[in-house]
């Protein structure tokens, strides 16, 4: 009787989750594609560039004009692809069809200083199945107080997610970009001889839910990043959380979920991606790990 209730209990507990907790509202419309005639001129030279260098053209497609213009200046173009699994079964698969493609590009841009925006593309190849919450967290290289940081983040990231059904494409932006700075102190050397450091750690965690009955879901993050120290890379991670099915109890986010780094999770799969520029002089590169 006792086991019959509390199976009833967690049944209940896992449907109301299911149906009232399932997924972030968003707020989707048609992608309105300008031809590369109704272009605004600058935009359009500065995408021309941009293909010039390696930028990939059917990401270019995907970005918002805002974030074409914030490539202005643009004298390099660095570019990485990865394949990452979204669930175990796919981790363990012998056929090594993973889930995602994320393409991470570097865009080095003019100045005094080193200067980049950093992209962070992905696009899911595999069949994809969502159940409600979805989370991308990206970390940039980490500000060190005890020593002289190498970069510095600008507070200007954005990006949208997309897909497409009846070959119409849809868009929307991100339901939430939270970005949020805390110190940490990294005692992973101190055997070694390193003294205790106090990392200031900061994460953005951007939050959406895709709807079902549509293909070639994908999305992007960017942001801008300043040199302050010559001799430090750039690095960037790339974490993806993903709701890997449709019932839980009790009742968690992508968000929460990431938040945790819980081993053994059976709601939710988390990839994670970096990527490397090396900076300027970089044979004296100094990685200062998050």
């Amino acid at each position: 009787m006792v086991v019959s209730l509390i199976v009833g209990v967690l049944f209940i507990g896992g449907a109301c989750g299911y149906l009232f907790a399932s997924s972030y509202p968003m707020n989707w419309s048609v992608l309105q594609q300008s031809s590369d005639q109704d272009l605004n001129q600058e935009v359009l030279e500065i995408k021309n560039s941009l293909i010039q260098k390696g930028f990939p053209k059917e990401i270019l497609e995907d970005l918002k004009e805002e974030d074409i213009l914030a490539c202005k200046g643009a004298t390099q173009v660095f570019t990485e692809v990865s394949y990452e699994p979204m669930s175990d079964e796919e981790y363990y698969s012998e056929e090594k069809i993973w889930g995602i493609q994320v393409t991470s590009i570097g865009v080095q841009l003019s100045g005094k200083s080193e200067r980049y925006r950093i992209f962070h593309h992905f696009l899911w190849r595999a069949d994809a199945k969502f159940y409600g919450t979805e989370c991308i967290k990206v970390s940039p290289t980490s500000e060190i107080a005890d020593y002289d940081a190498g970069w510095t983040m600008g507070s200007d990231i954005t990006g949208q997610v997309l897909y497409t059904k009846n070959q119409t494409n849809y868009v929307s932006p991100y339901h939430s970009i939270e970005i949020k700075r805390e110190d940490e102190y990294d005692t992973s050397d101190i055997f070694n001889g390193f003294p205790v450091q106090r990392v200031h750690k900061l994460d953005t965690l951007a939050t959406f839910s895709m709807p079902r009955g549509g293909t070639n879901y994908r999305g992007y993050m960017t942001y801008s990043i300043k040199e302050l120290k010559k001799g430090y890379m750039v690095i960037s991670w790339f974490n993806y959380t993903h709701q890997t099915t449709p019932f839980q109890y009790p009742v968690m986010t992508a968000k929460e979920s990431e938040k945790t780094f819980t081993l053994g999770k059976t709601n939710f799969y988390t990839s994670q991606t970096e990527f490397w520029i090396l900076g300027s002089k970089w044979k004296d590169a100094k990685r200062k790990s998050l």
